[in-house]
């Protein structure tokens, strides 16, 4: 919340004495964005810029990062356009609220309320907490990846960046405790505005992090999500569409979380999540095959090369990185650990984690 609406309100007020508006013109002309954001762990400016104007982007970095202004009437204005978008809430996303608030320890905390602490925010509370969050140079980390030239990078950066002014404010996070509930329950929601079910299988466990587990999971999401389609769709004919993700959690704790969403028609929403629960298990006591890790492995291959081709990723891996332990290393082993991988270390897995603390939320007519 806080952090949130610290970054963003100079976006409306505007920054030194350019108006939002005259920035927003400046970034349309240069084809350049550079937007604040605010996740679990990390904060602070994305950017995106042609080669060629990439001295102007830094300009308007040192802009935001020295001279943010904070407008109470812009306050005022956020608040009354963030009020109304809440009371205008579509189904899907208090659906989604429900989960949230429920899977999780403190899980109120991942959920907006509409008499939440946004409403007292002040200007002046709002402007202190942007200088304690982007003034400590000591915590800042500046990532830049694409086709340029590292001499003619140099001066740019030690006129625009290095002359932002020294401060070690020894920035923390806070852990809030903020983990999936390791638990299984039914909750279902009878607020769906149309003539389909929502269903929202989470699972969770203990857990240990590390590198190549993290990469298993990938391939363990591809050889889940196809067996998933052929039991739920081919098979049964029971399903609209499905999605399937894991994650091993590293920071501020470790965890495993998995969700599977799809939708179906409400009369066999309960026939699916049996099917769906069964194949999970399946796999979980039975395990992959060579075959299907085969070719999980070619789908992450062709994915990752394509991928790879992006500055973009390389801005957001070497970026998280950075913020974790900065093991850089650990980017370009990937492909080395992935293709070593054996039926052997992702059973492993599958038995460890699959299928565990099972909560199932139905949203239906």
């Amino acid at each position: 919340g806080l952090t949130d609406w610290a970054l963003k309100l100079p976006e409306t007020s505007g920054y030194g004495n350019y108006s939002a508006r005259d920035l927003a013109l400046l970034a349309k002309q240069n084809q350049i964005s550079v937007r604040p954001y605010s996740e679990l762990l990390t904060h602070g400016y994305r950017g995106k810029t042609p080669v060629d104007n990439l001295e102007t982007a830094l300009k308007l970095l040192n802009l935001k990062l020295t001279t943010p202004q904070f407008s109470g009437a812009k306050l005022e204005q956020q608040k009354q356009a963030f009020e109304l978008n809440l009371a205008k809430t579509p189904v899907e996303r208090t659906f989604l609220d429900h989960i949230n608030q429920q899977s999780y320890q403190h899980g109120e905390l991942l959920v907006i309320s509409p008499q939440g602490a946004w409403k007292q925010f002040t200007a002046q509370q709002l402007q202190q907490a942007n200088r304690q969050l982007l003034t400590s140079t000591a915590d800042m980390t500046l990532v830049i990846t694409g086709a340029m030239n590292a001499r003619e990078l140099k001066p740019l950066l030690e006129q625009w960046v290095a002359s932002i002014p020294a401060h070690d404010g020894k920035l923390v996070w806070r852990n809030q405790g903020i983990m999936p509930k390791m638990e299984s329950f039914n909750q279902q929601y009878p607020i769906s505005s149309s003539d389909k079910s929502m269903v929202s299988i989470q699972f969770a466990a203990p857990a240990q992090w590390s590198q190549q587990d993290q990469l298993a999971m990938q391939l363990i999401d591809t050889i889940v999500s196809q067996r998933l389609r052929g039991e739920l769709r081919e098979k049964a004919s029971g399903i609209y569409a499905l999605g399937f993700s894991q994650m091993l959690a590293k920071r501020p704790q470790p965890y495993y979380m998995g969700r599977l969403n799809f939708t179906t028609s409400p009369e066999r929403a309960s026939e699916m999540v049996q099917i769906a629960q069964k194949t999970v298990d399946k796999i979980r006591q039975s395990g992959v095959t060579e075959k299907e890790l085969t070719e999980a492995k070619n789908i992450w291959l062709t994915e990752n090369s394509q991928v790879t081709d992006s500055s973009s990723y390389w801005t957001e891996a070497l970026a998280q990185v950075a913020a974790d332990d900065k093991q850089f290393q650990r980017i370009t082993q990937e492909q080395a650990i992935i293709e070593k991988l054996s039926t052997q270390d992702i059973n492993r897995l599958t038995k460890q984690y699959l299928g565990q603390n099972q909560k199932v939320f139905m949203m239906t007519p």
